[in-house]
């Protein structure tokens, strides 16, 4: 598709020839329903995507021997897609991206004999997916940030081509506010879950970075100014997809990052001034749980367009050691009990045995949430409030008798330097604990790496606390975004904050 977007732009004849020889490659080597490329529906939906892209751009400068083997292999495909539709296997994103080349099939070529049926067909499914994938919080019930972005970006281009309901758009608009509020002041999206790599339309540049242009597409189609993109994210897809006059008023209104609860994620939003937090107190995806990491009660924070907290991501899916590494609890800003994940990994989409989660309290006036996983017969209360310029963390693990291994990990974006208790994030700020010993602050090794997109990974800072003894046991950490000229300032409000765990009837003192 990048040599017919090209082509159109430049008219080199140079890209023509490139891509005509590229689609007479692959037509000799892929007889219809042969070979590997005719296995899975999704791939077979999504080439069918890029071709129909291929022959709206530039189908007319195609050599025209080409045009129309190239036409009749793109019916095929529809043909496969109408009997292999994902109905009995993954019917989530594969059958979203099946139904929606269902749908721009039928458009495109209403002629066609089964034109009229795709189209049916295809809109029916993305309509009743609506319902099912996209709950009332405005959140993809895969519990991952990457696919909820893909969803969205499938269900935005299927309301262009099809007749939506207003039901279908208020479920755009609600997913959109979901990736504005994950994104934050930095305008990145946290890769919370995994990530493949995968998009819709031009799969190009930092996967974090995805996320405004499709904030930027969905603002001109629902005329939403007041999600947050940059003036230069609306070229990457808005413009492809609707046309520049319907961009030419999406400017952004600058919009103000605020605290909120996502109940059916569990995701919670903490925010004030440049501090923008997300604590994942929600359960894992539905079914098996593929595309979910053992990140309960984890935490990313920012501060401006600074990271300082993040999520490892997710790096591989077909390694098995790397992929254990990526999702498992070590990975995220959340606590190991006896040296296992919150859940049990069977294979590398599915969980086994998976915790129970339940937010205990929530005050957004107080930036205040209050959640609890337990699996294994543990159970891991996290209570985090964001209090001005710091941002406080107790944990409460309680379980059976006997001494427990436990560890506490601690991801920042920027390499730091522990010393005397105090982790220093990025330029400004630094993290103080209570308790625990630093077992190491490294980078690489078997936890200390990141992700930041799908086949990549870096070595990365990642600090250990670790101790073993019996449960209950109660640990305190807090964040300072600025730090003070007081350095034991933090420290003395953590212990006072310790008062709460043990009884304390006292409210948390600044």
């Amino acid at each position: 598709m990048v040599l017919a977007q090209a082509h159109l732009l430049n008219e080199r004849s140079d890209y023509i020839a490139e891509l005509a020889r590229q689609i007479e490659s692959w037509l000799l080597d892929n007889p219809f329903q042969q070979g590997i490329n005719w296995t899975s529906a999704l791939e077979v939906a999504f080439r069918a995507l890029s071709w129909m892209w291929i022959w709206h751009l530039c189908g007319g400068s195609l050599p025209e021997d080409l045009r129309q083997r190239f036409l009749v292999s793109l019916y095929q495909h529809g043909l496969y897609l109408e009997y292999n539709l994902s109905v009995y296997f993954s019917p989530n994103t594969h059958l979203q991206g099946e139904a929606l080349a269902l749908t721009a099939l039928g458009r495109a070529f209403p002629d066609w004999p089964r034109a009229e049926h795709w189209r049916k067909t295809g809109t029916t499914i993305m309509l009743d997916l609506m319902q099912t994938q996209v709950r009332a919080d405005g959140t993809q019930f895969e519990q991952s940030s990457f696919y909820h972005l893909y969803a969205l970006d499938m269900f935005l281009f299927g309301a262009i081509l099809m007749d939506s309901t207003e039901s279908y758009r208020e479920g755009l608009r609600r997913m959109a506010d979901y990736v504005a509020a994950l994104m934050g002041p930095a305008g990145v999206l946290p890769l919370i879950g995994d990530d493949d790599g995968g998009r819709l339309f031009h799969a190009f540049g930092p996967p974090g970075q995805f996320g405004r242009a499709t904030l930027a597409t969905t603002a001109a189609f629902l005329q939403r100014r007041d999600l947050p993109f940059g003036a230069a994210d609306s070229m990457v897809q808005a413009v492809w997809w609707l046309g520049p006059e319907a961009c030419r008023d999406s400017s952004p209104v600058p919009r103000r990052a605020s605290t909120q609860l996502f109940s059916d994620a569990g995701m919670v939003i903490l925010a004030e001034g440049e501090a923008h937090v997300t604590v994942d107190c929600g359960p894992f995806g539905t079914g098996s749980g593929g595309h979910s990491h053992s990140d309960t009660l984890s935490l990313t924070v920012s501060l401006g367009e600074e990271e300082l907290l993040i999520d490892a991501g997710t790096f591989a899916y077909s390694d098995p050691a790397w992929r254990d590494r990526f999702r498992g609890s070590a990975a995220h800003n959340t606590v190991r009990i006896a040296g296992r994940d919150q859940a049990v990994p069977v294979n590398a989409f599915r969980w086994h045995e998976k915790p129970e989660v339940r937010i205990q309290q929530w005050d957004a006036a107080s930036r205040l949430i209050e959640a609890s996983c337990a699996y294994g017969g543990f159970r891991h209360t996290r209570r985090v409030r964001l209090r001005r310029d710091v941002i406080f963390i107790i944990d409460k693990i309680e379980g059976p008798p006997g001494e427990w291994l436990l560890e506490q990990f601690w991801h920042p974006a920027a390499a730091a330097q522990d010393s005397s208790g105090v982790l220093r994030l990025g330029h400004r700020s630094r993290l103080i604990w209570s308790k625990g010993s630093v077992e190491y602050c490294e980078e690489g090794g078997e936890h200390g790496w990141r992700s930041r997109g799908f086949g990549s990974r870096e070595p990365a800072t990642v600090l250990c606390l670790k101790r073993t003894e019996t449960l209950p046991v109660v640990l305190a950490a807090a964040l300072e975004l600025r730090p003070s000229a007081e350095p034991s300032r933090l420290e003395w409000t953590a212990t006072k904050q310790l008062e709460y765990w043990r009884g304390s009837e006292r409210e948390i003192v600044d």
